[in-house]
């Protein structure tokens, strides 16, 4: 399971087959993950991961919080943005899939970007003294973020400047 890249709007357009959506909504989250910030397998009783009322203790409650789906064939299923989400394949299936920003969710993409750049500025924080210079270090963890989740923040920037410009044309 998983919420969209960079927080991003999906849909999922099944050609053939079957599939099981479960669609955990964004205030129980939080649930689905343990202090380090990653995600449980699964919150599904009898799928939960070993020691779960452990290390995550509120996953049945975010179970209770859920939403279910099954898309058949020749349906298409919306996934907004921050929802984290399982699909299970009940049959062979085909689908088309596209993710989208736009101007509901560009600032939860903006937030999601910068807990990215936070995340691997600590994750490599031990190793700053051996770059030359702080900003061989910021070049390093914008390098690192945007192999994790395709995106720095300079092409985040040009992203926006770019949907900026389309929009003054309409505007003209």
């Amino acid at each position: 399971w998983y919420h969209e890249v960079l927080c991003s709007h999906s849909w999922s357009a099944n050609i053939c087959g079957q599939k099981r959506w479960v669609f955990y909504p964004p205030e129980v989250a939080e649930w689905l993950l343990d202090v380090r910030g990653n995600a449980a397998t699964s919150a599904a009783p009898g799928s939960r991961p070993v020691d779960w009322e452990k290390n995550f203790p509120k996953l049945a409650d975010a179970w209770q919080g859920r939403l279910e789906a099954v898309q058949e064939s020749g349906e298409l299923m919306f996934v907004p943005s921050g929802w984290y989400h399982e699909v299970d394949n009940l049959t062979f299936a085909v689908s088309i899939n596209h993710n989208w920003l736009n101007a509901s969710n560009a600032f939860q993409a903006w937030r999601f970007l910068q807990s990215e750049m936070e995340l691997v500025g600590k994750k490599i924080g031990d190793l700053r003294d051996t770059f030359d210079s702080a900003e061989d270090f910021e070049e390093r963890c914008q390098m690192l973020m945007k192999a994790n989740c395709g995106l720095d923040l300079a092409s985040w920037l040009s992203l926006l400047g770019s949907a900026a410009a389309e929009a003054s044309k309409i505007l003209e």
